[in-house]
């Protein structure tokens, strides 16, 4: 913790840069608790069920995450940059979030269950499991207290309130395994996990912020939110799918096994994808102050952002394609061998990963999110149809190199429709290390 945040120290010289560098310090210490124990946990849970059972659950988990998207309504950021903009409504910003964000949530929780039951109206475990998972998006709303952290630069309330909840069903579903207990638990108590994280970041706001929680909802707000945050809806469910659709057609094409095998090798794959999450989430508030003050500071910045990004996926997956293989045979055993050639081919997917989250966070402080919808919506298509190419050729692994040239396709379509010059000239200065 003390390296990152010396290195942030280095790279961004500013009178906010202590604020920052504690915030992101608890957001690694939340990455790095959720990493270690949920990896501990999840690979328990994973030998435990084995890749049949598993599979079924990522399965239901990867069809009602599609849905997921709609719960945020892609509001976070763009509230965010309003509260720092105007932080006198910010109320009403609050209040207007969190009744959009109940109401998304509802419709949310029911979308994925009518769609299981119309196509699969016989398998009433898979729907009853289906509806377990998607409960949680309707106390998603709660995080509208987070987006106020965040605009804040107090993560570590968030961080507190999610991990005390974490911990406790981590020490619960340890004690499903220890009992013998069926997969249908260990589903009610990862939504459960959420339900008291919400509750603890409500508390948290009544007891730190303002003990009269004065939140109001106004019409107006709420249309102009959803004007400009509709793209990112639809941009939302898009990622959604291109990055489920995988798991979904593994389960649909090869069966649960299949989708066990290549849930075990991402869930190390992505756990990586913390990295741009802590950046991007302390960073956004201070590159939208610095962008309003100075306009060259504001691109040196990012530039040190994309450099940033770019190099520590690379060293990332470098290191995968030696890991791998003592990594899935100590962490999942035999039962899940096949994981560790698509976790070398999955782990390339961060480079796009990465590098596009930084250009994700420059659109979204531009205000241009209509250019995600149109470059997440190619990319999707591509990656259904590589999919349903790559999987019956190429098995499991199929899946694995779809991802990852529909999301390089995705970020370089994204980079040429805006500002490409400047764009490409972030990922040139990029490879050569320019900061």
């Amino acid at each position: 913790m003390k390296f990152i945040t010396t290195k942030i120290q280095q790279l961004f010289k500013n009178e906010e840069v202590l604020k920052i560098s504690k915030n992101i310090g608890w957001l690694f210490f939340d990455k790095v608790l959720r990493m270690g124990v949920g990896l501990f946990i999840g690979v328990w849970i994973a030998r435990y069920l084995g890749p049949e059972q598993y599979g079924l659950w990522n399965y239901a988990i990867a069809f009602t995450a599609i849905f997921g998207a709609i719960a945020s309504l892609g509001l976070d950021s763009i509230v965010i940059r309003e509260l720092i903009r105007t932080p006198e409504n910010t109320n009403v910003l609050l209040g207007t979030t969190f009744y959009l964000k109940l109401s998304a949530g509802l419709l949310a929780c029911a979308f994925p269950v009518i769609i299981i039951y119309v196509t699969n109206p016989h398998d009433s475990y898979l729907l009853w499991i289906v509806a377990v998972t998607s409960a949680q998006f309707i106390f998603l709303s709660i995080d509208t207290v987070d987006i106020f952290y965040q605009s804040k630069i107090l993560s570590k309330y968030t961080v507190i309130a999610k991990n005390s909840s974490f911990i406790v069903f981590s020490v619960l579903k340890y004690l499903l395994i220890m009992y013998n207990a069926p997969l249908i638990f260990f589903i009610y108590f990862t939504t459960g996990e959420v339900i008291l994280a919400s509750v603890l970041l409500a508390i948290s706001y009544y007891c730190k912020v303002e003990t009269k929680i004065n939140w109001k909802h106004n019409f107006v707000i709420a249309k102009e939110l959803l004007n400009q945050s509709y793209p990112i809806i639809f941009s939302g469910i898009i990622i959604m799918v291109y990055m489920k659709i995988d798991q979904i057609m593994l389960g649909n094409i090869l069966g649960n096994k299949a989708v066990g095998e290549y849930s075990a090798a991402i869930k190390i794959s992505e756990i990586w994808y913390m990295v741009p999450t802590i950046a991007i989430s302390s960073l956004a508030p201070f590159l939208t102050k610095i962008k309003m003050e100075n306009q060259i500071v504001y691109y040196k910045n990012l530039q040190k952002l994309f450099t940033f990004m770019l190099w520590a996926s690379l060293i990332v997956s470098v290191i995968f394609l030696f890991a791998s293989d003592p990594l899935i045979k100590i962490l999942f055993g035999a039962q899940y061998a096949h994981a560790s050639m698509i976790l070398k081919i999955h782990i390339w997917s961060s480079v796009p990963v990465f590098f596009g989250s930084a250009w994700s966070c420059w659109i979204i402080i531009e205000n241009r999110q209509k250019i995600t919808f149109i470059t997440h919506t190619s990319a999707s298509v591509l990656n259904i149809a590589l999919n349903i190419y790559l999987i019956p050729l190429m098995g499991v692994t199929g899946a694995a190199v779809a991802t990852i040239i529909s999301y390089a396709v995705g970020l370089f379509t994204a980079m040429t429709l805006y500002k490409a010059k400047i764009a490409f000239n972030f990922l040139k200065n990029a490879l050569i290390l320019k900061f």
